[in-house]
């Protein structure tokens, strides 16, 4: 067995695959949190993340648009604080 083959069997009994690495793994994760993101041209949508970044990508690709193109006319309402597993 080559080191290829060994990182790849260890990697699927530890499930890393799975998830995103840590760059900075002695630093908490940031809190997610569900938001209301509100645009005039296309409507209102829920999504989860921690910071107006990540919130507006995500409505963006809800709405199959470039966030560059609606970051500046949203309106963001942040609601309740949710578990890492999406669930409130």
């Amino acid at each position: 067995m080559n080191k290829k083959e060994i990182l790849r069997e260890q990697a699927t009994k530890k499930n890393l695959r799975d998830s995103a690495p840590r760059i900075f793994p002695h630093r908490p994760c940031p809190a997610n949190y569900r938001w209301n993101v509100t645009h005039p041209q296309h409507g209102t949508v829920s999504v989860l993340g921690s910071v107006q970044y990540d919130v507006v990508i995500a409505a963006a690709k809800k709405w199959h648009v470039p966030w560059t193109a609606i970051a500046r006319d949203c309106v963001f309402e942040k609601l309740e604080r949710v578990a890492a597993d999406g669930q409130t």
